[in-house]
């Protein structure tokens, strides 16, 4: 504001005043001692599960009770009316979403001083606001806030030169904004479309023809967002082609592109953190990996979820490079953290099946572990009821989850357990673990049952799994179709552990 900051101010507390501010309804701690706030703090702490328990809580009635129904539509009124409140300027909001919300905030505010005559404020409130969401790379704001100045330049205040730069914004950040909804959508369709790993094929090539659309949008417009979803589509066709060493050389660029505008969110620069220790733990480059994995952990702020992802790329590079000790610290610094058990169900899973095979390096002698860690005292039956939702992924998690237990058998030489299981995992791995998806794991289970089927004697296994050794070599994990995620030890080093059980 210049010179006439009062006379703006003033007609804004007249918009204000008019609008009766007063009736706003949000929800605060002067509400702390009413009904609705204590239906607040409940559902924070996971009081009810469900909406008959909180109607009978209050109001001992089914859920469609009247006042229920009306407790619930208040405090919904009431959150909607709170988040326009929320305080930006808080830590956990990083450099670019403060800007966001607060450009998104002031769009919508000159709409409405617009719309209520205040004119004279709106107008400044937007080439202020403009400003902001240039710097910061928001090219749909920059692009309604064009508009509005030029249609004001137009038709209120008779200005042809101030028209001619807005209108010409406009179309600037016009093309802008749909090249990054472009980009965006390419990346939606790849992501849709990779639900069946049948289509991996088909994925690559559009992967392909996608960047070559996008490459000459990436050298017109400098905006991040269009660029962080052309290296995403970039790397995602490189990925699938398992060809790691361009993966990682495109997330460098991409990391050392996003990195110089020197706002971008750690979440996006993390995720292209986690592709490049992927290839590089594929690629068996444990060296580089080991500093990458640092970086992934130091990015994020502790308990956050990518915090937690972190940490479990940061565990399989452990698992993977035979620092097995490191692995046990990650597991005990994750599963120790003030969050870990409001995490989501399957990121908890994850942990507990890091646990069975941590278990398997204890029985092996390859790690010690305290007592206290729990680990210890690991159980089959008391696992499988802690990762329902693994076990259900049957061409996925449920793998790791069957290996464990034939490993885990074949130690404590419970022979007669699995010989009696032969046929069934056979019809499992004919069923779910077709060669071109699961390959890996496919050789790998073969050569497990032939333990049972060699009744267990050594020489004999060796010499029947000869062959299958052979195979799995041949498909090294860096060009496997399968997700990387589901060999927590390579399968090699599992086998030799297998045999050692053998005696």
């Amino acid at each position: 504001m210049g010179k006439n900051d009062l006379s703006l101010l003033k007609e804004l507390a007249e918009v204000v005043t008019k609008n009766k501010v007063k009736s706003v309804d949000i929800l605060s701690n002067k509400d702390a001692n009413g009904r609705t706030f204590d239906f607040y703090e409940r559902i924070l702490n996971d009081s009810f599960k469900s909406d008959q328990e909180a109607a009978e809580f209050y109001f001992d009635k089914e859920s469609q009770y009247p006042q229920y129904r009306k407790l619930k539509n208040k405090l919904k009124e009431k959150l909607i009316n709170t988040a326009f409140f929320v305080d930006v300027n808080s830590p956990k909001f990083n450099t670019h979403q403060k800007a966001f919300y607060t450009c998104q905030k002031n769009l919508m505010a000159v709409r409405i001083l617009i719309g209520r005559y205040a004119r004279k404020p709106a107008i400044q409130l937007a080439l202020d606001t403009l400003k902001k969401s240039i710097k910061y790379e928001l090219p749909e704001i920059s692009l309604e806030l064009c508009r509005l100045l030029r249609s004001h330049y137009a038709t209120q205040s008779k200005n042809e030169s101030a028209y001619r730069k807005y209108s010409n914004l406009a179309s600037f950040y016009q093309k802008n904004a749909a090249a990054e909804d472009l980009a965006i959508s390419r990346y939606e369709h790849t992501s849709i479309l990779m639900r069946k790993s049948t289509r991996n094929q088909i994925v690559i090539e559009l992967c392909d023809n996608y960047c070559e659309e996008l490459k000459p949008f990436t050298k017109e417009f400098t905006s991040f967002r269009l660029n962080l979803w052309y290296y995403f589509i970039a790397i995602r066709g490189a990925s699938l082609k398992k060809d790691h060493k361009k993966v990682i050389a495109l997330c460098n660029e991409a990391i050392s592109f996003l990195s110089s505008k020197g706002f971008v969110s750690s979440h996006f620069i993390g995720a292209l953190y986690y592709q490049k220790l992927t290839s590089l733990i594929q690629k068996k480059d444990f060296v580089t990996a080991r500093d990458v994995s640092q970086k992934c952990v130091s990015i994020f702020e502790e308990n956050t979820i990518r915090w937690y992802s972190a940490h479990g790329f940061s565990f399989q590079f452990a698992m993977h490079s035979g620092q097995f000790r490191k692995a046990l610290n990650i597991r005990e610094k994750v599963v120790n953290s003030e969050a870990f058990h409001k995490q989501f169900q399957n990121r908890e899973e994850s942990w507990r099946l890091n646990d069975a095979y941590l278990y398997y390096l204890y029985l092996r002698g390859k790690l010690n572990i305290p007592k206290s860690s729990g680990i210890t005292s690991f159980r089959i039956k008391k696992f499988l009821n802690e990762v329902p939702t693994f076990s259900m992924d049957k061409s996925g998690y449920n793998i790791p989850i069957l290996i464990i237990q034939i490993l885990i058998q074949i130690h404590h030489k419970k022979y007669d357990q699995l010989t009696d299981k032969i046929e069934a995992i056979e019809k499992y791995t004919s069923r779910y673990l077709r060669k071109e998806n699961n390959y890996r794991s496919n050789c790998f289970i073969k050569m497990l049952l032939q333990m049972p089927k060699q009744h267990f004697h050594r020489v004999a296994v060796e010499r029947h799994t000869k062959t299958l050794l052979a195979k799995l070599k041949s498909m090294p994990l860096a060009k496997a179709n399968q997700p990387f995620e589901i060999e927590i030890i390579p399968y090699e080093n599992l086998w030799l552990m297998a045999r050692e059980s053998l005696g």
